[in-house]
């Protein structure tokens, strides 16, 4: 396994994906492997010590989104290790669906709302 590293420039922490099919609408959908801060700081990376295993001749995406859903700016991914890139693989920007600690909150008080509805019309 090659090492794969995120250098944070304006972006200020990181999370790295690595996929075996990306979906940005099901981003847990073939997940391979997900880092925090395993490289400088709070930057991402994946290295050999991780245990990640990729598969020879297979392709995989590399995403990087900022940590917190407001944590936006740039930053490089550095390929090192045997990695081999193939050919012309246009790099582009996806928006990967964030949710926020509001819906978070939102969801877990209709959810509750719910069960306390329920609870009363059992009575």
């Amino acid at each position: 396994m090659a090492d794969l590293a995120v250098v944070l420039g304006s972006l200020p922490d990181s999370l790295l994906f690595i996929y075996c099919a990306f979906d940005p609408a099901n981003p847990n959908t073939s997940l391979v492997a997900i880092d925090d801060d395993g490289g400088a700081g709070l930057a991402s990376a994946i290295t050999p010590a991780d245990g990640v295993q990729l598969q020879a001749n297979v392709s995989y995406f590399a995403v990087v989104s900022g940590f917190g859903t407001t944590d936006l700016g740039t930053f490089d991914l550095n390929l090192g290790g045997d990695l081999v890139l193939g050919g012309a693989v246009p790099v582009e920007a996806v928006s990967v669906p964030t949710v926020s600690t509001l819906a978070l909150l939102l969801m877990a008080f209709a959810m509750l709302g719910f069960v306390v509805m329920r609870r009363s019309a059992k009575v």
